[in-house]
């Protein structure tokens, strides 16, 4: 399973779109985070956690309404992170 899997499950437009958002926003912190940390700086008042939490509330509404079993929030984190560098290497 991918984003794309997660993204197909919306059937509203604007919800999809919001949380397209939200996993921008994560990739965005991810990244800055991950960025300091080989830099050896340490990066403050990252919203990866609070924007990780909104995002799982997402997929935890789509997949009440499946039978698939629900990714963990490592899962949808990987997931969130292949998306966008895919899309950023396909630029």
């Amino acid at each position: 399973m991918d984003l794309k899997d997660v993204l197909a499950l919306f059937g509203n437009e604007n919800a999809k779109l919001k949380f397209l958002s939200l996993c921008k926003e994560y990739y965005g912190e991810r990244v800055r985070q991950e960025s300091g940390e080989s830099a050896g700086v340490a990066v403050t008042n990252s919203r990866r956690a609070e924007v990780h939490t909104e995002i799982m509330k997402f997929v935890q509404k789509l997949f009440l309404s499946t039978k698939d079993p629900m990714p963990s929030r490592k899962e949808v984190g990987m997931m969130i992170m292949d998306y966008f560098r895919t899309k950023v290497g396909s630029l």
